[in-house]
């Protein structure tokens, strides 16, 4: 996952990161892939939000 990646990265270099923010989580697995590199994914919205809101 490129998220996570990211954040090995920036933690090899110094960076002290908890959290990832997205506009949407697409709820397909991101929040778990994150979590095991202890990060906390925090989404405007998700998926299921979205598609609540369309019109029936």
């Amino acid at each position: 996952m490129i998220g996570s990646a990211s954040c090995r990265q920036l933690r090899a270099n110094g960076a002290k990161i908890d959290s990832v923010v997205c506009a949407i989580d697409r709820e397909q697995g991101g929040r778990e892939n994150l979590a095991v590199e202890a990060l906390r994914l925090r989404a405007a919205l998700t998926r299921r939000d979205l598609e609540s809101s369309l019109p029936a």
